[in-house]
């Protein structure tokens, strides 16, 4: 079974012959290091708020030094350097995917936030409280002036968090007293814009614009160094999703999973042969993550070399590159939310051969979609795994052990990942995500499975691609029974006023009524009735397949034990 789900930027297992090229590798020497955004730093019209960073999608990156790679070694290095969450860059949403009009609420480890887009097309970034009464931010609106207005007094704020309007105060001089002070200011969160995402900087304050000037995001090199023709992206994908960061990363780092998670869409279960090798080609720190090669036993063909980055905080880059030069890119980015719970954000970048041709096996995937329809079909994928990691974590939470990768029993080298990514959390990273208020724990299992099949909430309605495209479906789903109950009736009427005529030509030959009526039954239906009944046929079959794709827009279930 295929399914073109894969198409939603995450999903790149989607075929068979693509997961075999996902296993397969060998020692691979490529870097994928981050890259640093020249930024440019508002400030706030001289008022006391603390100014503010913003860099557009154009700004130009420059290199990194990357971190050492090594030769494989059995052991990680156990740097006392500190990985500081709050002074990094987090994928937060997909650009095209935001409603400009209106305000959005997010939520970064546990703080809440309100995502705007001020009057100049600089996308922005509030702690979600009025600093008047601290009702929500997200509950207003954006202004004709460019201004985010609370909704509860009618306070403004431009996009430096500076308050240009207080309607309760009089007088020009109260007012002006009134804007100048830094209370009277939004809590401002540096933003940028970099490879089609909104980047947020972990944390505001004073420093927080020259600490988020001097780092880049996690950015994809191939987009940058590449040039375009090589370089053919396919559209960015998100979704809230019931599990936390950690647990997210673990999964996507795990190689052994897809064959049996993903049973008959991008893998097969029963697969004789499942072993892989995990060597590392890069030694576990603080800023450098850890990159592991992954290698197949079993045969695939036309793959050199196939790796698995971890670049903290969120990136998870596989890459599969082939023996044409070509390559298949997966970009994978976890946004820690609130404890149980993260925004995943993925695309896949297929890679050309120098000749400018696709790879084998990948053409599929540059095949036209509408984004909204590989949005929709995502939860397909996504869904096979969330099902259990969502009860893991909370299973993993209750259980008592010196590690935690203790509490698992992990002998074979596919899990070799796992335990880079707890040593780097542990060792270097605090032990977890520091969720504001020193929250940790998870909400108890959904048994209903509620949140779990959810998506319309965690997805279509915060996407400003999917939510006017459900829209029209909707739309064209009651057209379609509309089309089709006219036909229907149509053909009635018509099939009907025929045997009518008929039944009277007989009686009037001298039949009797009884004769009359049951010849003209007997007939053949006109060809207008004919054709009214065939447009009714196919109207029913089009509500039919708009009944799917709506359902997946609200909600897919999905049961391992019915996965036959």
């Amino acid at each position: 079974m295929q399914v073109r789900a894969s198409r939603s930027g995450c999903q790149a297992h989607a075929t068979k012959r693509d997961v075999k090229a996902l296993k397969a590798a060998l020692p691979s020497r490529s870097r994928c290091v981050p890259f640093r955004s020249s930024s440019s730093i508002i400030s706030s019209r001289a008022s006391g708020c603390p100014p503010t960073v913003s860099t557009s999608a154009a700004a130009t990156a420059t290199v990194v030094p990357p971190a050492r790679d090594v030769q494989p070694s059995a052991t990680p290095s156990a740097e006392s350097e500190q990985f500081v969450w709050a002074q990094n860059w987090f994928p937060v949403a997909v650009v095209e995917c935001l409603d400009s009009s209106r305000p959005h609420p997010f939520t970064l480890m546990g703080k809440d936030l309100v995502l705007w887009r001020d009057g100049g097309g600089t996308w922005r970034a509030f702690e979600d409280a009025c600093p008047h009464r601290l009702v929500p931010l997200s509950e207003g609106r954006i202004e004709k002036d460019g201004t985010l207005l609370c909704a509860y007094h009618a306070w403004r704020f431009d996009g430096g968090g500076k308050c240009t309007s207080i309607p309760q105060v009089e007088g020009k001089e109260a007012a002006e007293r009134a804007f100048s002070s830094p209370r009277s200011c939004a809590r401002v969160f540096p933003t940028q814009e970099a490879q089609g995402l909104l980047w947020v900087w972990g944390e505001s304050g004073p420093s927080a614009a020259a600490d988020s000037a001097g780092k880049g995001p996690a950015l994809i090199p191939e987009m940058e160094e590449l040039p375009s023709s090589r370089v053919q992206p396919l559209p960015w994908f998100f979704r809230d999703l019931p599990y936390s960061y950690d647990f997210f990363v673990e999964n996507v780092t795990d190689p052994a999973h897809v064959n049996v998670s993903h049973h008959n869409v991008a893998g097969n279960r029963y697969a004789p042969d499942q072993y892989f090798s995990v060597d590392p080609l890069r030694e576990v720190s603080a800023a450098g993550g850890f990159k592991y090669a992954v290698k197949s036993r079993a045969p695939v063909t036309n793959v050199s070399t196939s790796s698995t980055e971890f670049l903290p905080p969120s990136l998870v880059k596989i890459k599969v590159e082939y023996s044409d030069g070509a390559a298949l890119i997966l970009a994978l980015y976890s946004c820690p939310t609130t404890p149980g719970h993260n925004r995943h954000v993925g695309r896949q970048i297929l890679i050309k051969t120098p000749e400018g041709k696709m790879p084998r096996g990948l053409a599929f995937f540059a095949l036209p979609m509408p984004k909204w329809l590989g949005h929709a079909t995502a939860s397909v994928f996504l869904h096979q795994d969330q099902v259990f990691l969502h009860q893991q974590e909370r299973i993993v939470a209750g259980r008592s052990a010196a590690s935690h990768t203790a509490k698992y029993f992990m002998p074979a080298p596919s899990d070799n990942m796992t335990v880079a990514f707890r040593t780097w959390l542990g060792q270097h990273a605090g032990g977890g995500v520091p969720y504001a208020g020193g929250r940790t724990t998870p909400a108890p299992i959904d048994r209903s499975k509620e949140s779990l099949f959810d998506t319309y909430h965690t997805h279509t309605a915060q996407c400003a691609i999917c939510k006017p495209a459900l829209g029209r479906l909707q739309a064209a789903r009651t057209a379609a029974v509309v089309l089709g109950a006219a036909a229907l009736v149509a053909a009635l009427m018509v099939t009907g006023v025929a045997a009518a005529a008929k039944a009277a030509a007989a009686a009037a030959a001298g039949a009797a009524a009884a004769d009359a009526a049951l010849s003209a039954l007997a007939s053949l239906p006109p060809l207008q009735a004919v054709i009214a009944a065939a447009v009714a046929l196919a109207a029913a079959a089009a509500v039919r397949v708009l009944d799917g794709i709506i359902g997946l827009m609200h909600r897919y279930e999905f049961s391992h034990a019915d996965n036959h």
